[in-house]
């Protein structure tokens, strides 16, 4: 039944998920021969089951062909024992009535599925930066990235924490993101709600990228006219249309393939021409119809223009600069020395990038000092003193400077002098570019070989339910988008495939797990007491005795400025207890002030509603958040 997709299909990926809950042959056999005496009751004379089988890419058989017969039907008729997936449960009928023979709860499977579906239903494609996660979780550099450690990072897609003992755990990098295609067409969704089902999936996941670029230039950004903001909205208009013809009663013509790959080609071309600054008016103006657009793009073109003038202009530099050596001179060496290990040399790299970076003429060289200067400020901050609000380790000059880039006016903040985009704009179109690159590859590869396993289910009348369907059909698309898409990024960092707590075969404990947004954020808005306590309990068996778990925001609605929409913080806090009682766990939550930025924070508000609690430190009330919970596993 299972035709030789193994010469076609990547090997087995290492770490995958086991689904030991589910039965194999052997148990087949035996569950079909206990049943016997219910098949001559259904008329049915049961022989044995036979060789072919349909199993997933993983080994999960769907179905087992059985040898039956029955007088009344057709000879030919083929029968087998079908998995279909049913709410909480796995079950197994018979095909030739839809009997059930028998049926197995999969808890661990079904919180699987069910909280990796709200994950992905509120997942934003972003990663933050190493240095930040002490700043958010209101901790103490020491405590979050402690040397030496071994530390899991739960949901970076960019992998941007690459740093020695690290692993990164993500269920699918920003490389591997494909739109909801197969569930898309397995609910014979029509062409058009496929492609605006996939133009707002895509707009939803990339919304925070996409706000940034309407405010690539800050306050000054002309409000029409964008070629950035044009060339991502082609990209997503071009996947919808990839999207909408995909479907299992067709493959691509040629020459749809053919406009498809003419439309992807143009749209690499400009993207390029926006990341290096060679694109002209010319390139662009009949996209706008209107006067605003035509001036909003003269406007853009003119402040790239500018931009692209500072290249070989050392004195563009002479603001940041005279900023660091401020800086420099009134740093608290002598109060240091003590405390971090090679201050000395640390400065003198700080005065080589210095004397180096406005002779730079290479974007990397530029992006190597300024991530440096950038590192070297905030690893010093973790030693301000709380108490002094003079403390010259905090200069909200450098603050302000601390970006890859120079505006007009010679203050740092967006633009390294001599490149057109900040490195959040080129990383967003580079990855429109490859996303509506890879939606080709996926129709043009990838969907025939799905198409086929559809089509041999249709043929041999193996009557699997929707969700069945779905998961049968979805390990293989994994498995080719994860073989063909997915690249390591870390030049230390171990990224890993995995949906933590649940997936993770193969992960030694560690001394630390850190999750800024991907647990809290996701699964634990829809949790109980009995939900949390699982996941807590799951997640706790990854660490060392001693090791800690720290996650946050926690509440995440409050947090941000809002109103509760329903987080269970009762539920939370006597789960806590409760694994706190039993001697497994000790834990603290952080509350302290708000410190993010947000649309929020235009409103004035007394100074009190700036506290995120004011409830004791182990326990969270449902009007109140937490930059972190801190959990550490005792036993």
């Amino acid at each position: 039944m299972r035709e030789n997709f193994e010469e076609e299909l990547p090997a087995q990926l290492t770490g995958d998920f086991k689904r030991n809950d589910f039965l194999d042959e052997v148990d087949i056999e035996r569950i079909v021969q206990n049943n016997s005496s219910d098949f001559r009751k259904w008329g049915y004379k049961y022989v044995g089951t036979k060789e072919a089988d349909l199993r997933d890419y993983n080994g999960l058989i769907y179905a087992k062909e059985l040898d039956c017969e029955n007088e009344s039907e057709d000879s030919d008729k083929r029968y087998y024992l079908v998995l279909n997936l049913e709410d909480e449960k796995g079950v197994y009928r018979f095909s030739g009535n839809n009997k059930e023979l028998t049926s197995l709860r999969i808890p661990s499977r079904y919180e699987e599925e069910w909280l990796q579906d709200a994950s992905e239903s509120a997942k934003k494609v972003k990663s933050r930066p190493a240095w930040m996660y002490p700043e958010l979780f209101d901790l103490p550099k020491s405590e979050v990235w402690p040397k030496g450690a071994k530390i899991a990072v739960i949901g970076d897609p960019y992998q941007a924490c690459d740093k020695e003992g690290v692993t990164i755990i993500e269920y699918e990098y920003a490389d591997e993101i494909m739109p909801p295609i197969l569930r898309l067409a397995i609910e014979k969704n029509t062409g058009n709600d496929k492609k605006d089902i996939t133009k707002n999936w895509l707009s939803s996941l990339y919304d925070e990228d996409f706000s940034a670029l309407k405010r690539m230039h800050g306050m000054a950004t002309p409000e029409y006219g964008s070629p950035y903001c044009l060339m991502v909205n082609k990209g997503i208009e071009l996947m919808g249309d990839i999207v909408a013809s995909l479907e299992f009663q067709r493959t691509l013509e040629a020459a749809e393939e053919k406009s498809f790959e003419v439309r992807v080609w143009e749209l690499r071309a400009k993207i390029k021409k926006l990341i290096n600054g060679t694109w002209a008016i010319d390139d662009f103006e009949n996209d706008f119809d209107y006067d605003e657009g035509k001036k909003g793009l003269r406007d853009f073109f003119q402040c790239k223009q500018e931009i692209m003038s500072y290249k070989d202009q050392p004195e563009k530099w002479d603001d940041f600069i005279i900023r660091w050596k401020k800086y420099l001179s009134n740093f608290p060496r002598e109060r240091l020395k003590d405390k971090v290990p090679d201050l000395d040399r640390m400065i003198e790299q700080v005065e080589y990038w210095l004397e180096e970076l406005p002779r730079g003429k290479s974007a990397q060289l530029v992006t190597n000092g300024m991530n440096y200067l950038e590192n070297f400020y905030y690893d010093m901050i973790a030693f301000v003193d709380p108490n002094n609000f003079q403390d010259p380790l905090y200069d909200s000059d450098i603050a302000e400077a601390r970006s890859t880039g120079l505006m007009s006016d010679g203050a740092f903040g967006v633009f390294v002098p001599g490149y057109p985009v900040n490195l959040r704009t080129r990383k967003f179109l580079e990855t429109i570019m490859r996303q509506t690159e890879n939606m080709l590859i996926y129709g043009k590869e990838f969907w025939p070989k799905l198409k086929s396993l559809y089509d041999k289910i249709q043929e041999d009348k193996i009557p699997l339910n929707e969700k069945s369907l779905f998961a049968y059909l979805r390990s293989f698309e994994e498995a080719m988008v994860r073989d063909r898409f997915f690249v390591q990024h870390t030049q230390k960092a171990v990224p890993v495939h995995g949906f933590f707590p649940y997936d993770m075969s193969g992960l030694d404990p560690q001394d630390r797990i850190l999750a800024l947004t991907s647990v809290t954020m996701h699964g634990w808005n829809r949790m109980d007491r009995n939900g949390f306590s699982k996941d807590i309990t799951k997640a706790i068996n990854f660490l060392t005795v001693g090791g800690k778990y720290i996650l946050g925001p926690v509440n995440q609605y409050i947090y941000f400025g809002g109103q509760n929409q329903g987080f269970d913080s009762n539920g939370l806090t006597e789960a806590l207890k409760s694994l706190r009682a039993e001697g497994l766990i000790e834990y603290e939550f952080r509350k302290g002030k708000r410190n993010y930025s947000t649309s929020y924070d235009l409103i004035e508000q007394d100074e009190e509603d700036e506290n995120l609690g004011s409830y004791n430190d182990d326990e969270l009330g449902p009007d109140e958040a937490a930059h972190s919970l801190i959990i550490t596993r005792l036993k």
